[in-house]
């Protein structure tokens, strides 16, 4: 069971979703989080022109969030960088970690970076969007295993701004009919070629590799407020995670949705997603729920 913990969390402009600066009791680090619009009031804090690393990513509720991780001995000037390049248009959130105490080098730094473009790449919850893998450095093993200790606390700070790209899959506590584990849920309808699985979890939903969905949509579906879901469709095609069959389209691997809404994406239509997925016995994920809070 994880051990609790408490962030200090301070908002130098009065803005609970501007500039935020998270410290933690006995962590040498600090983190900065703010929105792109932002920007300027972050680089206004000497915390960011120190050695440290940084995370860039999009927030569309919609969409698995598209992830950029990079270091520098400047984060200030690097992320100003990005800011100015049309390529990076993109991201619209930024998470830096340095130190209180300037102690880090580039070691350190390239070190974290290596730590969690590897843990994205294992949690496989993001598209991230770095060109080049960056490769393990050669670091002292004191420093390796400060590095480390300095990686957990950092990963703490994160799932405070929104982004769980760096998190392993955690299923929810709905246990199936032998009492083992979560419960694996399923949606179909022959009719139109679903045939899918998933997996309740704490933060979302996974839908599982071999799952179907609806090959076309309906026209509810093309109403401007699904437009992401239509996106995340050819993209995900586009990349490989579906294929597309005679009457379906097919999942390739296990996805991440960061919703129950899920059901909507596999539907290709409005779905009341509660309802919608049931477990071996036939129960609706509302009466699964019901049933784990106590309700009647």
């Amino acid at each position: 069971m994880p051990n609790p913990f408490s962030l200090r969390v301070f908002m130098p402009q009065g803005e609970p979703q501007g500039l935020r600066v998270v410290e933690k009791t006995n962590w040498t680090g600090v983190g900065l989080i703010f929105p792109r619009t932002r920007l300027d009031k972050a680089r206004e804090r000497p915390e960011l022109s120190r050695t440290g690393v940084y995370v860039l990513w999009n927030d569309d509720d919609q969409t698995t969030p598209t992830i950029y991780v990079g270091q520098s001995e400047n984060v200030s000037r690097r992320v100003k960088e990005h800011f100015e390049n049309e390529e990076m248009d993109w991201w619209t959130k930024a998470a830096a970690f340095t130190t209180k105490d300037d102690a880090f080098n580039q070691g350190h730094a390239r070190f974290l970076e290596w730590a969690l473009v590897g843990r994205a790449q294992s949690a496989n919850r993001s598209n991230l969007k770095n060109r080049l893998e960056p490769t393990r450095p050669s670091i002292s093993e004191p420093d390796q295993a400060d590095t480390f200790h300095y990686l957990n606390d950092l990963l703490q700070c994160l799932p405070l701004a929104g982004l769980s790209a760096f998190e392993q899959i955690e299923t929810k506590e709905h246990e199936d009919e032998s009492g083992h584990g979560a419960a694996e849920l399923a949606l179909a309808m022959p009719q139109v070629g679903i045939a899918a699985t998933g997996r309740m979890l704490v933060d979302g939903f996974l839908v599982l590799k071999g799952s179907t969905a609806r090959s076309d949509v309906t026209n509810a579906m093309r109403r401007p407020e699904f437009k992401g879901y239509l996106d995340l469709r050819e993209a995900l095609i586009e990349q490989g995670t579906l294929t597309r069959g005679r009457d379906h389209l097919q999942f390739t691997a296990d996805y991440f949705f960061r919703s129950v809404s899920a059901a909507t994406f596999v539907v290709g239509g409005t779905a009341s997603p509660y309802d919608a997925w049931k477990d071996g016995r036939g129960r609706t994920l509302r009466s699964i729920e019901a049933g784990s809070s106590g309700a009647e």
